[in-house]
């Protein structure tokens, strides 16, 4: 069917109404932990005081977990939105809803002019997708520069069917999983990130 290979090719760039390149949380948390102790004979074979960590070993502690529990933070709440991306995607192309896609992309997204090509002809052929459904695992999640993230993340897409309006299936969507890595980036005005490119995952990342 000519509508059914056009939303395929539609899919298989990037732009997949059914499954899309379509994403996912589980965030790595870094744990800091320091300590020093000794045991030691007096003359008098008394045991000597516990020798426990000095000043600057405890304030070098402290700064520490300062650090790595704001760096845990920022991953997790990098893998939140990540997540929450994904469910808004899901909800775009089944409800045929181009404006929630500006509230998940970059304005210059490639990924966002695909989705509204995809949305534009899901219209036009007065179909829409039915059980889109997506679940998101994130495995690493890094700051790229001041304002960018990039976050290494499984995702798996339920079985989903493209029907008409009167319900009738017009294509059907396998289940799919997929290691994929995100670029989302903090717009500069603040609020919350974007995302701005999705590519498949490299050999070794």
């Amino acid at each position: 069917m000519r509508a059914s290979s056009h939303l395929s090719r539609s899919r298989s760039h990037g732009g997949n109404a059914a499954t899309g390149l379509l994403f996912v949380g589980v965030v790595m948390v870094v744990l800091f932990a320091a300590g020093i102790g000794a045991v030691a004979l007096t003359g008098n074979r008394q045991p000597a005081p516990a020798i426990g960590p000095s000043t600057a070993q405890v304030n070098a502690k402290v700064a520490a977990d300062r650090v790595g529990g704001a760096a845990a933070a920022r991953r997790a709440a990098a893998a939140r939105r990540l997540t929450e991306i994904v469910s808004l995607r899901d909800a775009a192309l089944a409800r045929r809803d181009a404006a929630l896609l500006d509230r998940i992309y970059t304005p210059t997204s490639a990924n966002l002019r695909m989705d509204r090509a995809s949305i534009a002809l899901l219209r036009q052929r007065h179909v829409h997708w039915v059980g889109l459904a997506t679940s998101v695992q994130v495995v690493d999640a890094h700051p790229a520069g001041a304002r960018q993230w990039t976050v290494l993340a499984t995702f798996a897409c339920a079985p989903a069917r493209l029907v008409t309006e009167s319900g009738r299936q017009v294509e059907a969507a396998r289940a799919r999983s997929a290691l994929l890595r995100f670029t989302l980036v903090l717009p500069p005005g603040g609020g919350k990130l974007l995302l701005s490119r999705i590519a498949p995952a490299r050999s070794g990342d």
